[in-house]
This record gives C-alpha cells, sequence and structure tokens, in this order.
C-alpha cells in the first residue's frame, strides 16, 4: 500500500503543474492579439469603436421653421418696395402751376368788383392788352384770345372770331388766355392730358387775363368750358382726326363746352365770339 501511493502523488503534482501553466499561456496569447490590434491602427487600420451600453444616444437637432409671410403681408412688402419716392403726379403738378396756364410769367389775378379800375395796365402781347386797346377804339362786346401751341409758345392774341392756333400742323393747344369786354365776365375751365378736368372754373372780370390749361408740362388741352356774365358766348374748336367741329353757343349761365374728353385727342385751334 505505501508503494500504490507514490502514482497518485504524481499525478496530482502533474495537474496542478498544468494548471498554473495554463492561464500564463493564455495570458501570452492575448498579449499577442493585443499587440497585432495595435501594430495594425499603426499601419492605417481603421480600430472601430463600440458604443458602450449606457452612454448617452444624442437627439435630433429640433428647429421650428420661421413663418413665411401670408399673401397680404408679402403683396404689402412688395408695394412699398414699388412706392415710389414722393414723385408728384401731374395733377399735382397742374394744381402747383398756376404757372399752369401763366403768360410771360404773369399771376394769375383775382376777380375784381364791378367798377373797381385796374392798377397797372396788363401785360403787353397778352389778350387782356388786345382786348383794351379794341374796346377803345370800338366801344361794345368784344373777346380777345390767344393760345400756348406745343414747340412754339404763345402766339400772338386774335378778336372776335379770328382763328387762333394751327390747323394741319399736328400741334396742340396746351393753353388759352381769354379776355373781354363790355360782357362783364368771363368763366372758364380746361380739361388737360393726364390730369382731367382743373380742379375749379376761374371767373374774372372784363379787361383782365383768364388762363386755363399748363404751359412747360408738355400737356394738351383736350376740352375746355366757357362762359359769359352777360348775353351770349359762341366757341368754335378744331379738334385732332375730326376737323372743326362747328359753332356752339350759350347765353350767360351756361356754359359752352368744346373738344372731346377720354379720347387723347388734341385742340388744334379755336374761335371766339361774343
Amino acid at each position: 500500500m505505501p508503494g500504490s501511493k507514490k502514482p497518485i502523488l504524481a499525478g496530482l503534482a502533474i495537474a496542478g503543474t498544468m494548471l498554473i501553466v495554463a492561464p500564463i499561456l493564455l495570458l501570452g496569447n492575448g498579449d499577442k492579439k493585443t499587440s497585432n490590434l495595435t501594430s495594425g491602427a499603426t499601419q492605417g487600420n481603421t480600430i472601430p469603436t463600440f458604443e458602450q451600453p449606457g452612454d448617452p444616444i444624442s437627439e435630433p437637432t429640433s428647429f421650428s421653421p420661421s413663418p413665411s409671410p401670408s399673401p397680404k403681408e408679402g403683396s404689402k412688402a412688395k408695394s412699398a418696395d414699388k412706392s415710389p419716392s414722393a414723385a408728384p403726379t401731374v395733377a399735382a403738378k397742374v394744381a402747383r402751376s398756376s404757372k399752369s396756364a401763366i403768360a410771360a410769367g404773369s399771376a394769375m389775378p383775382k376777380k375784381k368788383s364791378k367798377g373797381e379800375k385796374k392798377n397797372a395796365p396788363p401785360p403787353a402781347g397778352t389778350a387782356a392788352a388786345a382786348v383794351e386797346k379794341l374796346a377803345a377804339s370800338s366801344p361794345g362786346r368784344h373777346i380777345c384770345y390767344r393760345v400756348h401751341v406745343s414747340d412754339i409758345g404763345w402766339k400772338s392774341p386774335v378778336c372776335d372770331g379770328a382763328m387762333a392756333g394751327t390747323v394741319g400742323q399736328a400741334r396742340a393747344i396746351e393753353a388759352i388766355n381769354i379776355s373781354v369786354a363790355g360782357v362783364d365776365e368771363v368763366t372758364a375751365r380746361g380739361y388737360i392730358q393726364n390730369a382731367g378736368w382743373e380742379a375749379s372754373g376761374k371767373t374774372v372780370p372784363d379787361d383782365v387775363n383768364l388762363y386755363i390749361g399748363t404751359t412747360g408740362l408738355s400737356l394738351r388741352l383736350e376740352a375746355f368750358t366757357l362762359n359769359v356774365g352777360t348775353g351770349t358766348v359762341c366757341v368754335n374748336s378744331h379738334v385732332q382726326n375730326i376737323g372743326w367741329q362747328g359753332a356752339q353757343c350759350g347765353r350767360s349761365g351756361s356754359d359752352v363746352t368744346a373738344g372731346t374728353m377720354g379720347k387723347s385727342l388734341r385742340l388744334e385751334a379755336v374761335t371766339f365770339t361774343v
């Protein structure tokens, strides 16, 4: 029996040795694998990384789109961009121009009371100067007038049925200067290209200049109304593409209208009688 114990002890010794050597061998192999991975990284191979359990997962960034303008707001913005920078309208230019029918720079006179004497003679070359001279040599009812023609300017005054303006030259009358004698007063109002009727009719007494239309704005006079304080006034007008319209007359208190409205046709010549 004592002899039989030796093989058992030898087997136990070998088993113990194996238990010690095996872990060492395994550790040696693990080191080789680690060194292989490390050497691969140094050679440019990518070493994958893995998300560890419990790492926070980034959420996609949320955003709120800025509200697009409503159609109305958009249209307002566009209209604001297109708004002109205080550009004056034709009507504003006409209203400012009481030079709007200005004869040689003379101002529009105010209506005088009957019997009031003039402080100064009318400017030479105007309708009032012409009618005053005519009435001095031939007392009675008279009307004198002159026209401002495109590309020409003011023409000389004529009286009592003579033609003022041009025919066959395609030139527009832009303004008319009128003055009367022996009819107490005259009232007139012009219809102007792109502006329409003047804001109100103008009235002046005998021997005073009255102006309708514009000068310096290149706007044609297309129509007008005329009335006198006493008796009858007759007018005839030559219109682009139409010719002479024929005499039209009206008594005091009733306007006579000549020309056209809304047809973009120029007045080219006129005649007046009282």
